[in-house]
């Protein structure tokens, strides 16, 4: 079975994948066979005696580990992965992992990776609605294209907003004028929204956009 390192800076699509894969095990094979391991709390000797352990009443094991530090010295594990037991199969998760290192080339060459990269703009607005549609919403076009701004590129924080705009619409179609009431924008939109209103000297503005950075600090 294979070793796997999911990484990039998309940490909700990155999570919702793992939330898949573990689902979808538990339903083949239930919990008893699957460990989740959090690196803070687990070192090598943890993550290869769990992948080491045969599966008990099945055929596989699934260990995910989640959040790996590559900076931490990886050899063992490194090496681990090259002669993975057949029964199991090993997903890390990472931010941003160092190529250089034994570890990642170890995925490369005995495992796959796969990057969860943050959406360019005409990726994200095609994601956000088709999440729209999932959660059997309408929004005006203004009103779409607003909350693809306020939350550029941050599917988290644009799911978190959707289902705030739905329990608010109760049902009817969103408008602009109701993102613009319960959306907040991000720190990224606040920079640049500052830097327009002062370019344009519309200082009242400017100042309004500052205080919004100054107070998410």
């Amino acid at each position: 079975m294979p070793a796997l390192l999911f990484f990039g800076e998309n940490n909700y699509l990155l999570r919702a994948e793992i939330r898949r894969i573990v689902e979808k095990f538990k339903k083949s094979e239930g919990d008893l066979n699957l460990t989740i391991l959090d690196t803070q709390e687990a070192g090598e000797s943890e993550i290869i005696s769990a992948g080491e352990t045969p599966p008990f009443l099945g055929k596989v094991r699934l260990v995910v580990v989640r959040d790996f530090d590559f900076k931490k010295s990886a050899n063992i594990l490194a090496k681990f992965i090259e002669n993975l037991p057949e029964h199991c199969t090993l997903i890390f998760t990472a931010k941003k992992p160092d190529a250089r290192t034994k570890l990642f080339k170890a995925f490369k060459k005995f495992g796959k990776t796969r990057e969860f990269p943050l959406p360019k703009p005409a990726e994200f607005k095609k994601w956000l609605a088709s999440e729209i549609t999932r959660e059997n919403l309408e929004l005006e076009p203004a009103a779409m294209e607003l909350l693809a701004t306020f939350t550029l590129g941050d599917c988290g924080t644009a799911v978190n907003e959707i289902i705030k705009l739905k329990t608010f619409a109760d049902g009817r179609k969103i408008t602009q004028a109701d993102v613009e009431l319960l959306t907040h924008p991000n720190l990224h939109t606040s920079v640049f929204r500052l830097t327009d209103a002062i370019g344009e000297r519309r200082i009242g503005n400017a100042l309004a956009d500052l205080r919004d950075i100054v107070n998410r600090g």
